[in-house]
């Protein structure tokens, strides 16, 4: 669990970075905003995970986070 957590931050913050890189200085700040509040779900799942009574299934937390931002788009196409 602790590692699926790790891969998909390390993904998400590595493709930050390389934006961030050859982006203006207003793509910069949204590449950074962005790198926190990854951060923060990180900090988040790893609150959940070490505090939840029940056993947790990662792949879940993760497809349900991932299902809540698309869906936030209000998007019926996306």
């Amino acid at each position: 669990m602790v590692l699926l957590t790790i891969l998909f931050s390390n993904l998400v913050l590595s493709s930050t970075q390389i934006f961030a890189q050859t982006a203006s200085d207003n793509e910069r700040e949204t590449a950074l905003r962005s790198r926190q509040y990854i951060e923060l779900i990180g900090s988040i799942f790893s609150y959940v995970e070490n505090n939840y009574v029940d056993k947790l299934n990662p792949e879940l937390l993760y497809e349900g986070a991932l299902k809540g931002m698309l869906e936030a788009l209000n998007d019926p196409y996306t």
